[in-house]
């Protein structure tokens, strides 16, 4: 049952944390360059500002939110297995050190 809190949780946070993180910094960015008249002068030159400004955005968030979890997902469980007192092992396999 942890491990599939762990396997569904591990996803949904690490999105979280890059929205949160990440993606209120770009929204900033990108407000900040409205204001400042960045994008009129790209729409002035035709070029496209949600392919060239945005979508570069949004990929790189969905490769870095790829990537986290992966790392989250993989990197997980071994807290817990090397904690675990059944997990020392011994010539004799895996042995508790609460036990004589």
């Amino acid at each position: 049952m942890v491990a599939v809190v762990v396997r569904e949780l591990g996803p949904l946070l690490t999105a979280m944390l890059v929205l949160a993180r990440s993606g209120s910094s770009n929204v900033i960015e990108l407000g900040t360059a409205r204001a400042l008249g960045e994008v009129e002068a790209l729409e002035a030159l035709r070029i496209d500002p949600i392919h060239y400004v945005v979508m570069p955005r949004v990929i790189g968030m969905a490769l870095a939110v790829f990537a986290l979890d992966q790392f989250t997902s993989s990197s997980a469980p071994w807290p817990a297995v090397i904690s675990s007192p059944s997990s020392i092992i011994s010539p004799c396999g895996p042995t508790n050190i609460f036990t004589n």
